[in-house]
């Protein structure tokens, strides 16, 4: 008779993700108005604080595409439908999460790309999603998690253009970027 595997006595409660969502359809949708390749990079870090509560932080480089780029960082709490197991550590199942976050926007505007225009966004809202290992909960690293939310952005402080002299007439697209905006994620996980 075969002897069984070991289960793992180590406890995560930290969890490092990558959105793999938004490289997929940032670059689909360039791919198609022909605004170039980019590579966004959504990360987030996750830390167990309870059974049922997680505090986090994301970062976001690169976003948009060629000629409308983002940046930014994030804040959210997480309360999960189900509570850990204290021995695994592990943070499955439904949750709803509030989120605050900043973005910086800059946009150049291409019908004489003299146009530069920059903005600043201040976000709240909340987001439900499903995490779930991959694999045998008390040994698997690899967690999936996808979510679903709704984000109302806010302007900060005033956007600035800067024009070229030699195009004193120009004037281009204002970053409307405000109000409520839908927000998904996929995102890949590994578990410390």
């Amino acid at each position: 008779m075969p002897a069984k595997a070991p289960v793992s006595t180590t406890v995560r409660r930290n969890i490092i993700r990558l959105d793999l969502l938004a490289p997929v359809v940032f670059n689909v949708s360039n791919t198609l108005f022909n605004t170039g390749f980019v590579f966004p990079a959504l990360v987030s870090y996750e830390r167990q604080l309870s059974g049922q509560w997680s505090l986090g932080a994301e970062a976001l480089v690169n976003g948009g595409d060629r000629t409308d780029r983002r940046s930014g960082a994030g804040l959210m709490a997480r309360y999960y439908t189900k509570k850990a197991d204290p021995a695994v550590g592990l943070m499955t199942g439904f949750y709803c999460s509030p989120v605050v976050s900043y973005r910086a926007l800059a946009s150049t505007w291409l019908l004489d790309g003299n146009l530069f225009t920059r903005g600043k966004r201040l976000g709240a809202g909340l987001m439900i999603g499903y995490q779930f290992p991959l694999g045998r909960p008390s040994t698997s690293r690899v967690a999936l998690d996808v979510s679903t939310g709704l984000l109302n952005w806010s302007r900060i402080g005033t956007d600035r253009s800067e024009v070229d002299p030699a195009q004193p007439n120009s004037s281009g697209p204002a970053l409307n970027k405000t109000g409520p905006s839908p927000d998904f994620r996929l995102g890949v996980g590994f578990r410390l």
